[in-house]
């Protein structure tokens, strides 16, 4: 659950990072080293957030909201506060007319960047609202959308032309 970090200089004493390694055991102390880890605050895989949230499981809901937490995960929704409410605030996906193609929708999630390590993303849609509604699952290709880095451990995935993909 920590990062380690480094300022390598190329080995100046006087500038720290020097670039020597030096291998530590535990409960041993290093005069004149200075150690710096930081505590890995955005988790972009399952594996870091089951860390960060110990005693939690796929299905637990503990925030009581409408998400369980490997949906609050796969979304890049916050665990604790129990909005249901994703990245910056937002739904956790949405539909929108699209930024690239006007008169189409495209739809619009945030997810971690590593979360495709541990989830599987699949698109579905009704043709028609009848009772019983029949869902079904769309085979989405890299040229069916596109994703974007935010810089914070999660990005902006943005599937286009919803229509000609359902062909609706």
């Amino acid at each position: 659950g920590y990062d380690s970090f480094g300022d390598v200089d190329g080995g100046d004493l006087d500038i720290i990072g020097d670039i020597t390694p030096i291998v530590i055991a535990p409960g041993e102390e290093s005069p004149d080293n200075d150690f710096v880890e930081t505590l890995d605050t955005c988790p972009d895989d399952w594996d870091e957030w089951l860390y960060q949230h110990p005693g939690e499981w796929a299905d637990g809901n503990p925030d009581l909201d409408a998400y369980d937490n490997l949906a609050e995960f796969a979304f890049a929704m916050p665990a604790e506060d129990g909005s249901g409410s994703g990245w910056l605030g937002r739904t956790a996906w949405i539909i929108q007319p699209s930024t690239l193609a006007p008169g189409t929708l495209e739809g619009v999630f945030i997810r971690p960047t590593g979360a495709l390590l541990d989830v599987t993303y699949t698109l579905e849609y009704a043709a028609t609202l009848a009772d019983p509604v029949v869902w079904q699952s769309l085979t989405l290709e890299p040229t069916h959308y596109t994703t974007v880095d935010n810089g914070d451990c999660t990005e902006t995935v943005t599937i286009h032309d919803l229509e000609n993909l359902t062909g609706l």
